[in-house]
């Protein structure tokens, strides 16, 4: 059995999926969370040590299952990786749709906290690595993207609070910025994967961008080598 295993949620496409990739490489057993199932089962016929479990991070029941037929089948959790999120809806605060952004909230925000508090007994036993993927956005105020920077600065504190609550965990938040071609998806990928794996309890609670030294040199130890 391979040594770690890491739930991706959000692990249907884009950052997840290749996050999910880099983790294998790094012979991780990498459980895939995502609503896409059809998606999901193709990846899982195609990725060696890659298992689907579909479901959504704003259902408590999905969230539940998730970690219950983790730990079923591999017997421990070594990091949780809180990927899945939306950028909708798009507009100013004169137009917010105060449902819309509840439903942004309930994906960038609520679901991290619902893996997370699920996740938290069992990281307990291994020292685990709880990774959200947060947003340079909480920096970099935008017209029209409040309902995604707001959830993704909630998503810093909560961050925050994790970490300070549960000290044996390491929670921290990475920003991988915008992603525009494959090779940017790689090394931003490449950069949450190694965070997962060897992250460090000096980063404990705090919010990086990917790009950060202490990350790179994270890199370097897992494919540079």
């Amino acid at each position: 059995m391979p040594d770690k295993c890491v739930i991706v949620s959000g692990a249907s496409r884009g950052l997840g999926e290749a996050t999910v990739r880099q983790l294998i490489q790094q012979d991780c057993s990498v459980v895939m969370f995502a609503r896409d199932a059809a998606r999901l089962r193709m990846l899982e016929d195609s990725l060696w040590r890659a298992v689907a479990i579909p479901g959504d991070v704003t259902r408590q029941a999905d969230c539940e299952n998730l970690i219950e037929q983790t730990i079923s089948r591999f017997g421990k959790l070594d990091a949780l990786i809180n990927c899945a999120a939306v950028i909708e809806p798009i507009e100013t605060i004169e137009r917010a749709d105060a449902e819309a952004w509840a439903k942004a909230l309930d994906v960038n925000l609520l679901g991290p906290l619902r893996l997370t508090s699920l996740a938290l007994p069992h990281l307990f036993r291994q020292t685990g690595k709880i990774i959200h993927v947060s947003s340079k956005a909480v920096h970099e105020k935008k017209p029209g993207f409040g309902a995604y920077s707001s959830s993704k600065a909630a998503l810093n504190h909560l961050t925050q609070m994790t970490a300070l609550e549960n000290q044996q965990v390491l929670c921290m938040a990475v920003g991988p910025e915008a992603i525009d071609t494959d090779m940017q998806q790689t090394t931003k990928a490449r950069a949450v994967a190694a965070l997962a794996l060897y992250a460090d309890f000096d980063l404990q609670g705090q919010f990086v961008m990917w790009d950060d030294a202490r990350v790179q040199r994270l890199i370097a130890r897992c494919w540079e080598q």
